[in-house]
């Protein structure tokens, strides 16, 4: 039982850490709309940096938190979908807000996937840094940074 009971508290971990760092990155981006020129190139790369950061920091607190020892890169990109799933709840809640009407289910598994495999990378960004190998960290953290970018562009550029 004891088991069982902190399997499912690490879940709750992953995913509120994922929450919080939307949370975070949602009241960043509130208070520097209004710092930077609106719907420019510098803006959506801020906002996508910032997003990315956050993630980074909390998904490397949340990790340390729960596994000191990270020997499993099974079990990371198994955490990794739950923190990318708490992200992922936030940015649905904003976008039903903004609708009358559901969008199609494909945009939401689409958002869903973003999420995931931007996570994916900054998992990966983080055990590269336990592995002390500083260029790849930084190479799959800039993977995560472009990805994110070019996705919230196109999506900007055609809505």
């Amino acid at each position: 039982m004891k088991k069982l009971f902190s399997f499912f508290s690490t879940i709750c971990l992953f995913f509120l850490a994922g929450f919080l760092a939307a949370i975070s990155a949602f009241l960043f981006q509130v208070f520097l709309s209004r710092q930077l020129p609106p719907n420019s190139l510098f803006e959506l790369f801020v906002f996508v940096f910032l997003e990315e950061a956050l993630k980074f920091f909390f998904w490397r607190n949340s990790i340390f938190l729960t596994f000191p020892i990270i020997n499993s890169y099974k079990k990371l990109f198994f955490f990794s979908f739950l923190f990318a799933s708490g992200f992922w709840f936030l940015e649905i809640f904003f976008l039903k807000l903004k609708l009358t009407a559901w969008p199609l289910f494909s945009a939401i598994g689409i958002l869903l996937a973003v999420h995931w495999l931007t996570t994916g990378l900054i998992t990966s960004a983080n055990y590269q840094l336990n592995k002390k190998n500083y260029t790849f960290s930084f190479l799959f953290f800039i993977f995560a940074l472009l990805f994110h970018f070019v996705y919230n562009w196109l999506i900007a550029k055609n809505f």
